[in-house]
């Protein structure tokens, strides 16, 4: 009974840096998915998740709609009708391809979830080019919810039957420091080792991390029992967007 979860979309939206950071890994590591310029992932390759949760896999997917891997029947020649949570890395702008593979997702009841996860270089880019004038917390939920509104108009223009999808934006690089954290279980031995976490810049790192909890109890653990591993969670303050 395992849970196979997968990222899927264009080359270069940071699927396997996201594989990597959810198991709290660099990409110079021995077991993480490779990542460097131009395409990397040529073939599905499959990875175990975290120790406490041995029935997750997570599925590193070459991107849609190159000339190695066409956009036409990738949902199929992929297989990907027999996974149990598809995440579709969004580009700056949603393209055919992720709209497509969504739709043939629904039509086949697989779950999706829409993400973007550079975040952190988002940020940093309208900081320096001066769209905002501090890189504070309010003005990243600020940001958060204008980049959430508009993805709202655009969906509601060109795929409004695409609306229900959850989307979440978040820094891959969070999620691997938070996942790091969790592993190295620092925080059992000093309490303070939250702090740094606490300083980091919220995106929708935590509700990202809930919505997979949230699949992950829906399928391995019926009766309701909450998964070890995100009990780990550390506190960190919750985005107002």
């Amino acid at each position: 009974n395992y849970l196979n979860i997968a990222t899927v979309g264009h080359v270069k939206t940071g699927k396997s840096t996201l594989i990597n950071s959810l198991r709290g890994l660099r990409a110079t590591h021995p077991l993480g998915a490779p990542v460097g310029v131009g395409e990397v992932t040529t073939e599905a390759k499959c990875y175990d998740f975290h120790e406490t949760l041995p029935n997750v896999k997570l599925y590193d997917f070459p991107g849609a709609g190159t000339i190695s891997h066409p956009e036409e029947n990738y949902f199929f020649r992929n297989g990907l009708c027999f996974l149990d949570v598809i995440i579709v890395m969004l580009q700056a702008t949603m393209c055919v391809e992720e709209i497509n593979l969504t739709r043939d997702a629904i039509r086949y009841n697989v779950p999706v979830i829409f993400v973007r996860s550079k975040m952190d270089s988002i940020f940093d880019d309208m900081y320096h080019d001066e769209k905002i004038n501090d890189k504070s917390q309010e003005t990243a939920n600020q940001v958060l919810r204008e980049l959430k509104e508009k993805h709202r108009r655009y969906v509601s223009e060109h795929a409004k039957d695409l609306l229900h999808v959850p989307i979440y934006h978040i820094s891959s690089r969070s999620v691997y420091k938070i996942m790091d954290f969790i592993n190295s279980r620092v925080y059992e031995t000093n309490p303070e080792a939250a702090v740094s976490l606490q300083r980091l810049i919220n995106f929708e790192e935590r509700q990202f991390f809930e919505e997979l909890l949230t699949r992950t109890e829906e399928r391995l653990t019926p009766g309701g029992r909450r998964v070890s591993l995100y009990n780990d969670f550390p506190t960190t303050s919750r985005n107002e967007t």
